[in-house]
């Protein structure tokens, strides 16, 4: 993932905070919502806020879903 790009850095964020600061939560809908605002707050560092939640969003679904050892960003690649 080209990390210097908002949708790269996004999903990287995504997957980082699955596995890591909401890997405690065991209820879908709670972890989903962690991951999200995470991902968020991580990528706005980097690209302005509305950017960084539009981004994050785009990717969401692929990102979150796909194993760590895939680019879900990848052309043609669903997860």
């Amino acid at each position: 993932m080209n990390l210097a790009t908002c949708m790269g850095l996004a999903c990287s964020e995504v997957r980082a905070a699955k596995v890591a600061e909401c890997s405690g939560h065991y209820f879908d809908y709670f972890k989903r919502s962690c991951v999200a605002a995470h991902a968020t707050r991580s990528t706005a560092v980097m690209f302005e806020p509305r950017r960084a939640e539009q981004c994050v969003g785009k990717v969401f679904e692929r990102c979150i879903a796909a194993p760590l050892t895939a680019n879900p960003l990848l052309p043609g690649k669903r997860a």
